[in-house]
């Protein structure tokens, strides 16, 4: 009698082995198309791999939440290209009548006009809203990935000072005083116009939030070329880690507000170019280094 009950608990402790084993495979199994699911944004449903009840009912909800999620990202996507395409004709729409009335007030610039500062003044403000336009269209090719480098070998010694002196102006209208340093003979392979484009932001930001001094650097660094631009600044910086997110701006300028895009389409483009875009402060200076 003891070893027909040992034989029967034996055939119990068995078949409970044997289920918690296909339990554990059938939680491995789907654990792994769960993973895979979301590695490879498949669109493909989870099957099932146990014929029990609850684990067809767990796979069941598994699959619709799936659904669900699917179908949002779907609607997102959509939505997304909409104000893409919203985006795009509406800069294109602005622009075509902004570069007119530009040109018109240049014109009347050029004549004797008791209305000159108030035409000055029109000037300025289209200027601005032509660069935030430009910025705009620029933040929308690097978001649909239209943006492809052109890469080839430059010696950006000769570039850098080229581009730099034609700021020489600029330089002296706002009062700062650039120190310009760059070693001879550099070469990079890289994109002339993106690199152009970054340096364009780099020195705007040092016009429009800088004071007195200003720093320009181009050495090679630990096998890395590295460019350093740095500048005083009229307001402390309060979140440096932020300056570079999209839309984010602390408005360091007496005179306009920034668009927060200037940093975040320098870094991106530097990111296209293989390089790395680091920012300081030290509460005075402001310090941007670029390691190509």
């Amino acid at each position: 009698m003891i070893y027909i009950l040992l034989s029967l608990l034996l055939l119990v402790i068995i078949l409970l082995t044997i289920g918690l084993i296909r339990y554990h495979l059938a939680l491995v199994n789907l654990s792994q198309q769960i993973e895979d699911k979301i590695l490879t944004g498949s669109m493909k449903r989870i099957g099932v791999s146990t014929f029990s009840k609850d684990f067809i009912h767990l796979y069941q909800q598994i699959n619709h939440l799936f659904q669900d999620v699917e179908q949002s990202r779907l609607i997102m996507k959509r939505e997304k290209q909409t104000l893409d395409m919203a985006i795009s004709n509406i800069a294109h729409d602005i622009r075509t009548p902004l570069t007119i009335a530009s040109g018109y007030t240049q014109q009347l610039l050029k004549t004797k006009n008791p209305e000159s500062e108030s035409l000055k003044k029109i000037s300025h403000h289209l200027n601005q809203v032509s660069k935030r336009l430009e910025a705009l269209l620029d933040y929308r090719r690097l978001m649909e990935g239209a943006v492809k480098p052109d890469l080839s070998e430059l010696e950006v010694s000769t570039f850098m000072t080229q581009k730099l002196l034609t700021y020489y102006d600029s330089f002296q209208t706002a009062k700062i005083n650039l120190d310009f340093q760059v070693e001879p003979g550099l070469y990079l392979l890289t994109d002339p116009d993106l690199l152009d484009r970054m340096l364009q932001n780099l020195i705007g930001n040092v016009l429009k939030h800088g004071k007195d001094e200003a720093r320009f650097s181009l050495k090679e660094v630990d096998n890395h070329i590295c460019l350093e631009i740095a500048n005083l600044v009229k307001q402390p910086i309060r979140k440096i880690e932020n300056l570079s997110q999209r839309f984010y701006s602390e408005n360091l300028s007496d005179t306009e507000e920034s668009s927060g895009l200037g940093l975040y389409i320098t870094e991106e483009l530097s990111h296209l170019l293989g390089a790395e875009l680091q920012l300081s402060t030290d509460g005075s200076w402001f310090t941007v280094r670029i390691l190509f």
